[in-house]
């Protein structure tokens, strides 16, 4: 979706979402728990509140005009938030040890490899 000059409308709302757990499902990030709001943002065309104890996300969809493909944007927050997030968190911290970065940096990893095994036809 190229910017229109125009709103995001419910449509394109009902979309996201539907994209976003497309993405979710793909990556088998199930163990989170996600809702969606719509709202004006000011600076972006969607972000995410993550809450790594709970594990639940809220992905915030902008009632604005939206610079990307509804796609391309359902599939940049959940990569970000819910596959890179934590990781990011923890490179931020200061406490953060290297062993819990690396551990992260495999989880990561191990997911991207379930999703190629599944694609390949792999168990």
């Amino acid at each position: 979706m190229a910017p229109t000059g125009k709103r995001t409308t419910a449509k394109d709302f009902k979309k996201f979402q539907e994209y976003c757990i497309y993405w979710i499902n793909y990556y088998g990030l199930l163990d989170w728990s996600y809702f969606f709001k719509w709202e004006d943002l000011e600076t972006r065309d969607a972000e995410t509140i993550l809450d790594y104890v709970s594990r639940q996300v809220i992905f915030i969809f902008d009632k604005g005009i939206i610079d990307f493909d509804l796609k391309d944007l359902a599939f940049h927050e959940v990569t970000e938030a819910l596959l890179l997030g934590k990781l990011r968190f923890m490179a931020l911290e200061r406490d953060a040890t290297e062993f819990a970065i690396k551990e992260e940096a495999h989880r990561v990893v191990m997911i991207l490899c379930n999703v190629k095994n599944r694609k390949a036809g792999k168990k």
